[in-house]
Formats: C-alpha cells, structure tokens, sequence
C-alpha cells in the first residue's frame, strides 16, 4: 500500500511511502474530500520518499477544488517533492510544505485545533505503519 489516510471531520491525514498512490486509493482520497464539498478541509500529509499523486491525479483533483475550502501541509524532506508543492501553491492552490518533524508549524499553518493536532498526532503511526513506514528509533542523550 502506497497510501494510507483517514478522515476525521475537517481533518483528513494521509501517508504516502514508496511509490505514487494507486488509483483506487487516490480515487478514495478524492471521496474523502468530497464529502466535505461547501465546507472547510484541513489536509496534512507524510510524504517519505520522492513520492506523490501523478499529474493525472493531480488533474483529477482539480474540479474539486472550487468546490471547498482547502488547506494542505505536506510534510516532508525530500527537496522533490517539497519543490512540486511549492510550484503548485503558485497556481493560488492553499498549499505548504514543512519538514519532516514540522508537525507543530503545519498544524499552525492549517489552522487546527489543539484537539485537532492530537488527534493527529495520535493516528499518524499507525497510518505510517499501514503505508510500511519503518518508525525511526529516537536516540537518547545525556544533555
């Protein structure tokens, strides 16, 4: 599985891993948003590796767009892919790109909730560990 996702009111978290989404789960990730069309819509995603939805999947998104009120992090540290959001917020699509770890800035930058970034925080492991994201061991040190 290439994407993982779930949506939570306004909130939908997503992970992708490895390789470009399917077009059943980016056909998914489109019913998701569009069950939140004439309201807002809060997208964070995890992006590990030079991954993300082709242009075709991109173009696919773009009738829905008029149709919310949408606002994306992508968090990442591939220089590629935090390039290709940048790109597209040119086009006036509400979009950013964080580091990796930046959950705090993009929670900001989306406008969520305390609530809202814990609950984030709380279902992004395990849609990591769904896509097959190797949670990295965080070392301990003597300060």
């Amino acid at each position: 599985m290439a994407m993982t996702m779930q949506r939570h009111g306004r909130l939908m978290l997503a992970v992708l891993h490895d390789r470009a989404p399917s077009d059943d789960e980016w056909g998914r990730w489109l019913g998701l948003a569009a069950e939140r069309v004439g309201k807002d819509l809060r997208a964070m995603f995890e992006v590990h590796g030079s991954v993300g939805p082709d242009a075709r999947q991109r173009q696919a998104m773009m009738p829905l767009l008029p149709k919310l009120d949408p606002r994306t992090a992508v968090l990442s540290n591939s220089l590629v892919v935090r390039g290709v959001v940048t790109a597209v917020s040119w086009l006036g699509i509400p979009n950013a790109a964080f580091g990796a770890e930046q959950h705090a800035a993009a929670a900001l930058y989306l406008e969520l909730t305390q609530a809202e970034l814990a609950l984030a925080l709380e279902r992004l492991p395990m849609l990591r560990r769904a896509a097959g994201v190797r949670e990295r061991r965080q070392s301990l040190r003597n300060v």
